[in-house]
């Protein structure tokens, strides 16, 4: 890959080392604390040559506002909701633009200012046993486990996260053809949604 690039005052940047092939620049800035962070992509194939003349435009990322609901079935101490935040990766487990806020407030409430055009996947970081993720779900659809496509400037609200302290359980038994119980054997449960398996 290209060595880390050198950014400049006013605007100019420049990587070097770039061997031939088709690359991303992504580019990301906060101008306003309270603000979606701004973004731009621009897409270059390097073909032994430098490359010069690229220009980027900053763009508004989405924002998506939401709150968090604890549901506590077995008497449970609820977590301390500053150490949860909600993040939107895009859904190859690609973090850049991953927006830096999401912490969730005292009261619940949480907000992702700039979440960059594309493919993403909500996320939870942050829960501590035995809190589990229940459900996450927008207008009254689940969307815990849906790829969400997000454009420029999107504004998404009443995105709502539970958590619960009462995880599910899932038991069986393994068997050879005849029927017959195997021991040693590993069992591995898995998500259906690709995000997940690099996560874990």
């Amino acid at each position: 890959p290209p060595e880390d690039p050198s950014i400049f005052p006013d605007g100019r940047f420049s990587f070097g080392g770039g061997v031939p092939g088709r690359y991303q620049i992504r580019a990301r800035a906060v101008t306003d604390p309270f603000g979606a962070a701004l973004f731009a992509v621009f897409s270059v194939d390097v073909r032994g040559n430098d490359v010069s003349g690229i220009r980027m435009t900053l763009r508004p990322g989405a924002v998506l506002e939401g709150s968090l609901a604890v549901e506590n079935k077995n008497g449970s101490k609820p977590p301390a909701l500053s150490s949860i935040r909600v993040r939107a990766p895009f859904i190859d487990g690609n973090s850049f633009g991953d927006a830096l806020t999401g912490t969730v407030q005292p009261d619940g409430t949480f907000a992702l200012r700039g979440i960059m055009r594309g493919a993403h996947q909500l996320v939870l970081d942050g829960l501590e046993p035995p809190w589990v993720l229940k459900s996450i779900t927008h207008q009254g659809t689940d969307i815990t486990a849906l790829q969400l496509d997000f454009a420029e400037k999107d504004y998404r609200r009443d995105v709502r996260v539970t958590i619960t302290d009462a995880a599910s359980e899932v038991t069986g038994v393994v068997q050879n053809p005849r029927k017959l119980p195997v021991a040693n054997a590993g069992v591995l449960i898995f998500a259906k949604v690709p995000l997940f398996w690099m996560r874990t």
